[in-house]
């Protein structure tokens, strides 16, 4: 890990650079307070995108970081 690198706000697992795009990381579907964007790991940016697919509604930031016990059931939308 860099300076410029943090834990992902929505899982807090895996390092994200805010303000870069690149590999390993997503924008997320949802916007900080201000209106911000606000960058996820990759993990985090294929589960919104499953939930989008299946029709449900981003998880608000207010609800992040999300435990262990609900990114894998957010996983199981992949299947």
């Amino acid at each position: 890990m860099n300076g410029s690198e943090v834990l992902c706000p929505r899982c807090e697992r895996n390092y994200v650079r805010p303000g870069e795009e690149g590999p390993g990381q997503s924008l997320s579907r949802v916007t900080g307070a201000d209106g911000a964007p606000v960058y996820i790991c990759s993990a985090c940016g294929v589960r919104e995108a499953q939930r989008e697919r299946v029709g449900l509604a981003p998880i608000p930031i207010e609800d992040w970081p999300r435990s262990s016990d609900e990114l894998a059931m957010e996983d199981e939308l992949r299947d």
